[in-house]
C-alpha cells in the first residue's frame, strides 16, 4: 500500500499577512478529495493519498482563488507562500442575459455550466440579467472545457464554450445573447 504524501503551504493576502480560515482544496476532478483550513498563522496541510497528480485550489472570502497542478512524487510538496489577493469579482464565471430585439438585459432565467454532458453548477437569473457560478468546493472548475447555456421564458436559448485553464479562475463572459422565440 502507497504511503500518504503532504501538500502544505502558507496563505498570505496582499500585504504579506496571514489568511486564517482559508480552504485548500486538493481533487483529481470536479470534487473534492480532500480540504484543510489554514490556521491563524496562514499555514495548511492536507493528505493526499497515493495517485498520478492532484490540483490544489485555495479559496478564501473576498480573494482570488489560486489553483496549480501537482505530481507529486516526495512524501512531502512544500508549495511555499500563496498570495491571495483581493477582489470585487468572486472567482468562478458571470455574464448577462441579454435581449437581442429590445437591448436590454432578461430578468429572468436559468444559468447552467456544463463539462461535457454533466451539469457542474447552475444559478438563476437576477432581475438585471446577470448570473454567477461561483467557485466552491463543490464547483471548483477544474480545467478543460466547458458550455454555458442561458434560458429564459421566450427565448432560444444563448450558449457559451470556453476553456478553464489552471492558471485563471475568473471568468466575465459578458453578455449572453438570447433572441426571441417569436419576432416581437
Amino acid at each position: 500500500m502507497a504511503a500518504e504524501r503532504r501538500v502544505q503551504g502558507v496563505v498570505r493576502n496582499e500585504v504579506g499577512g496571514p489568511v486564517t480560515g482559508a480552504r485548500a482544496h486538493l481533487s483529481s476532478t470536479d470534487e473534492p478529495l480532500r480540504s484543510a483550513s489554514s490556521g491563524r498563522d496562514g499555514r495548511f496541510q492536507v493528505a493526499a493519498p497515493a495517485g498520478d497528480g492532484y490540483f490544489v485550489t485555495v479559496l478564501a472570502s473576498g480573494m482570488q482563488a489560486w489553483r496549480r497542478r501537482l505530481n507529486p512524487e516526495e512524501a512531502t510538496v512544500d508549495l511555499g507562500v500563496i498570495q491571495l489577493d483581493p477582489t470585487e469579482v468572486p472567482p468562478g464565471v458571470t455574464g448577462q442575459a441579454w435581449d437581442t430585439v429590445r437591448d436590454t438585459p432578461i430578468p429572468q432565467g436559468r444559468a447552467e455550466l456544463r463539462s461535457g454532458a454533466r451539469l457542474v453548477a447552475s444559478d438563476t437569473i437576477d432581475g438585471d440579467g446577470t448570473f454567477a457560478v461561483e467557485l466552491s468546493p463543490s464547483c471548483l472548475l477544474l480545467p478543460g472545457l466547458y458550455t454555458l447555456t442561458v434560458t429564459a421564458p421566450g427565448y432560444r436559448a444563448g450558449r457559451r464554450m470556453f476553456e478553464v485553464t489552471v492558471d485563471v479562475t475568473s471568468y466575465l463572459l459578458g453578455r449572453v445573447e438570447l433572441g426571441p422565440t417569436t419576432p416581437g
